[in-house]
């Protein structure tokens, strides 16, 4: 598939394998009872799983006089709501499908003994099952008012690296401009804004990195503008949020320091740079691991430290090697290599 000139083509229909190809058209036995088949086959599947179908099946030559209400799958459950919610029982239902061609609208509608004709509007949770029968094969509902995810949360993905970590793409005569002015990301930018001396900077230091999406947006020119559509934010005037939600890239403990970095950006709120993030207490460290530390985020090795200085002085030597070994394969100590 291609698209050319904002037209898409598709690939060209081939020719069905051999007996397919002769079967709709052939004359020999096989042929002549091979559409039979497929409606046969077709009308058992629909009788076994749709309900919508069996009630009008088995109610079509019952129902000879007009006197009753016309109600499209009243005795439900709606998709959604408490199984046993209970409606009160009424005539089973009953309705035929009468369908224009194809550059016209698609309408169901009941005709009635009388001959009178009742129009079942497009927003009815039946309309899909009755209009569609092969697509909707087990009767399951179409749309409806209180239909889940009509609202759907829109997630969006936020980049982490270390300083200076962006992913580059250049060429021999690029190579240079883009090692000098790297690429702006969500993360870089995030600083930048919260570095703002207005009242949105202001509000995005008091917000963690994966939080700012609600608030701002990411523009096309590659950087984060206040959110202009939504809900009014009380904290700060002409700013508006929305339900979307940011997710930060998943990262492999194995990547050390940009684990631990990811780490202190879902626990700190308004980070101002990659030094600002090191930075506990006014002291600077050196690592993001040390700093996730310094936190009171991640254990100390206070409890394994005590193990061996016991071990040491009741156990032989190759018992605090094998429990040293065993401390540093299964137990997962933060400072390993002190």
């Amino acid at each position: 598939m291609c698209c050319v000139s904002g037209k898409v083509h598709l690939p060209e229909i081939e020719t069905p394998p051999k007996p397919l190809n002769g079967l709709p058209i052939g004359t020999d036995s096989v042929s002549n009872v091979f559409p039979k088949r497929i409606v046969g086959e077709l009308d058992a599947l629909l009788n076994e799983h749709n309900e919508p179908l069996k009630i009008f099946k088995s109610h079509l030559h019952k129902l000879q006089s007009d006197d009753h209400a016309i109600v499209i799958n009243h005795d439900k459950t709606p998709a959604g709501e408490h199984i046993y919610r209970f409606n009160a029982p009424v005539v089973d239902d009953v309705a035929g499908i009468m369908v224009g061609d194809r550059t016209s609208l698609r309408e169901i509608v009941i005709h009635r003994r009388n001959n009178n004709l009742q129009f079942i509007a497009d927003t009815h949770r039946s309309y899909d099952v009755l209009q569609y029968p092969l697509m909707f094969w087990k009767g399951q509902d179409g749309y409806c008012i209180n239909i889940k995810q009509r609202d759907p949360v829109s997630v969006v993905q936020l980049a982490i690296h270390l300083e200076n970590g962006q992913r580059l793409f250049f060429t021999n005569e690029t190579a240079i401009d883009r090692a000098v002015n790297p690429p702006k990301t969500t993360l870089t930018e995030f600083f930048e804004f919260c570095n703002r001396a207005d009242d949105f900077g202001a509000f995005a230091r008091t917000l963690l990195y994966s939080q700012v999406r609600r608030y701002i947006t990411w523009a096309q020119t590659k950087k984060w503008m206040p959110r202009k559509q939504g809900s009014p934010v009380d904290a700060c005037l002409n700013l508006f949020k929305s339900n979307t939600l940011g997710r930060v890239f998943t990262v492999n403990p194995r990547q050390t320091e940009c684990f631990y970095l990811r780490l202190l950006l879902v626990n700190i709120t308004g980070t101002l740079s990659f030094l600002d993030i090191r930075t506990v207490n006014g002291q600077q460290y050196p690592t993001y691991k040390d700093a996730y530390l310094a936190l009171g985020l991640l254990e100390d090795d206070k409890q394994w430290e005590c193990m061996l200085t016991e071990a040491a002085l009741n156990c032989t030597a190759i018992q605090i090697r094998l429990l040293f070994a065993i401390v540093l394969t299964t137990c997962f100590p933060s400072r390993a290599e002190i």
